[in-house]
């Protein structure tokens, strides 16, 4: 259906072309039926010859490709339809690059006038002029029909879905081909400008038919719109699949006729016509802020409009909106009473299970407070007239825009979710986590605060804990202590293995069960080594650690047993002896002469 739209497009844009594609004079006064270019007889002394071989190959290329297009014209009007769709793109091509090539030789001829090539130039200056003049004609009479064409396709309406998409289809060609046909329209006056033609009334007729396709896209736009806000308030906020659709058409129906619009006012700046009025328009209708609202006259004026359209609304609907008001502050203050009693009812309810960790309690306390805050919040956003749909999804948007600016703390909110629910760690507890140690105090969804031994407080992104090693030291009831004593070779193993049992068992912060451990552990290199190991609870820990090492060196001290330090034997040889006599003594290693 597409494809015979682009027929029926090309069509009309080379309804005229058969009085438009002149053969070119290569010499003064003389045409030709074919795409020759003959040498120019009587040539003044001193032309550039290279110069005048490369207009003649030009203007003889220039010729063959205005006879092809008159061909493929000839074969497209006495084509059938189905042919016709597969030689409309093809003859659309052709003429785009005639008139390319057209007014190229235009801009070369204006730049060759200091080459001294004056007996060639003239005639194919004339010519070149002539073919110019009647493709600007055709130009200028086929953006007539094509405005013309676009305000029927566009005001038409069908019965079948076939129709419509064939409709669809011609639509998006036709305005499509306006803008191409303004900016070749354009480029050919400029070409015959170079050629010292005058354009005045033709460049005065442009400027009217400028102004005239922006009148029709600012109506055309209009009428969009204003269909739009129909359905939009017929269809409210769950249209149907038949809305939905046809406002999906009426939306690329208007993002086309803005495209042709800027085009048209960018064109018209050119011409030096005032845009201001239109380009405020254009922003109204579409509602898109674009580069047009940096001019300081288009910018003045919208907020002059919409000052004023302000100041209409509040007058017509100030006591309505007094009272919509109001009903929104007493909304937003119910909603904050509610939001504190469900935070009340979520504290008792979460402080009597057992299977919920505090962080995980004290998250989803306040969690419930900000929930029921949040849908006060819109449902009063809802009474003073603001569409809750449109915010949601922008602040959708926004979030996600956001999400990709603050990877690393999602990367910390995400940690912290998995924090709560695995439950690694609890308020109260000490830990060791991403070279920290320390009591936690408080945790976040993106950080963990934890106070350390020495009173500091230190603020841990959630990323970094989970990511490494989490050691809870207090997470379990008990633990047990890891001590370390040593005794001399010569000191009774026996007896200090029952003065090291005797001193655990005495100490009342030390569990019966598990039972402690004494043994013997290694023969180091100047001392027996015991290792003693009793469990205590949790908060004992240090206690323990602390009076068993005390208490140790008391009872050895009493028993006699000693704390040997590392000592090295060294041997004396005596030099004159065949076999040298050694003589040991025992030496300490930091003991001082």
């Amino acid at each position: 259906m597409k494809s015979r739209s682009i027929a029926i497009v090309g069509l009309a844009l080379c309804a005229s072309a058969s009085t438009c594609y002149p053969r070119l004079a290569t010499a003064a006064g003389e045409t030709s039926a074919t795409p020759a270019a003959p040498a120019p007889a009587g040539a003044a002394p001193g032309e550039a010859p290279a110069a005048r071989q490369e207009l003649e190959r030009e203007l003889a290329a220039l010729n063959e490709s205005g006879a092809q297009l008159e061909q493929l014209r000839d074969r497209f009007e006495r084509s059938n339809d189905e042919r016709k769709v597969l030689l409309a793109p093809e003859l659309m091509e052709k003429r785009s690059a005639y008139l390319r090539q057209l007014n190229g030789v235009a801009d070369r001829l204006a730049a060759d006038d200091s080459q001294g090539m004056t007996t060639q130039r003239a005639p194919a200056t004339a010519s070149v002029s002539q073919a110019l003049s009647k493709e600007g004609a055709r130009l200028l009479r086929d953006l007539e029909h094509e405005l013309e064409r676009v305000n029927s396709l566009i005001t038409r309406d069908t019965a079948t879905a076939e129709d419509l998409d064939q409709l669809d289809a011609a639509r998006k060609a036709s305005l499509d081909s306006l803008p191409a046909l303004f900016s070749d329209a354009d480029l050919n006056l400029k070409a015959r400008a170079s050629l010292e033609q005058d354009t005045s009334q033709q460049r005065e007729q442009l400027k009217q038919l400028l102004t005239r396709s922006a009148t029709l896209t600012g109506s055309l736009l209009r009428t969009v719109s204003d269909s739009l806000d129909k359905l939009k308030a017929k269809s409210g906020a769950k249209p149907s699949e038949e809305d939905q659709a046809l406002r999906e058409r009426l939306l690329g129906y208007r993002e086309l006729l803005a495209q042709l619009q800027h085009k048209n006012l960018d064109l018209m700046d050119s011409y030096g016509i005032d845009t201001v009025q239109r380009r405020q328009d254009l922003i109204r209708a579409t509602g898109e802020v674009s580069q047009d609202i940096l001019n300081a006259k288009v910018a003045s004026g919208l907020l002059s409009k919409w000052t004023n359209d302000a100041i209409a609304w509040t007058s017509e609907r100030a006591s309505g909106f007094i009272v919509k008001v109001i009903s929104c502050v007493l909304i937003v203050l119910l909603f904050v009473g509610l939001a504190r009693v469900a935070r009340r009812i979520a504290e008792r309810t979460l402080g009597r299970s057992k299977q919920m960790s505090s962080l995980a309690s004290d998250f989803f306390v306040k969690l419930s407070a900000r929930v029921v805050l949040v849908i006060g919040l819109l449902i009063a956003a809802a009474t003073i007239g603001i569409e809750v749909g449109p915010l949601l999804a922008g602040l959708g948007i926004a979030g996600f825009v956001l999400g990709f600016a603050l990877q690393e703390t999602l990367s910390n909110f995400a940690a912290g979710m998995m924090i709560l629910v695995y439950r690694p760690f609890d308020i109260g507890d000490v830990i060791e986590a991403a070279g920290v140690s320390g009591a936690v105090q408080d945790m976040t969804l993106v950080s963990t605060s934890v106070v350390t031994f020495d009173n500091q407080m230190l603020v841990v992104p959630n990323s970094k804990i989970w990511g490494g090693v989490i050691r809870n030291v207090t997470h379990l009831a008990t633990r047990r202590v890891d001590l370390q004593f040593g005794i001399g070779y010569a000191d009774d193993v026996q007896h200090a293995t029952r003065v090291l049992n005797d001193i655990v068992r005495q100490h009342p912060k030390v569990l019966a069960d598990p039972a402690p451990v004494v043994r013997v552990h290694e023969l180091g290199e100047s001392s027996v080594k015991f290792v003693v190991r009793p469990w205590v609870k949790t908060a004992d820990y240090w206690d323990v650690y602390w009076d068993l090492t005390l208490e140790v060196k008391s009872r050895f001290d009493a028993e006699g047993i000693s704390f040997p330090f590392p000592q090295r034997a060294v041997h004396v040889y005596s030099s004159g002896d065949s076999r040298p006599a050694m003589h040991s003594e025992i030496v300490p290693i930091n003991k001082q002469a």
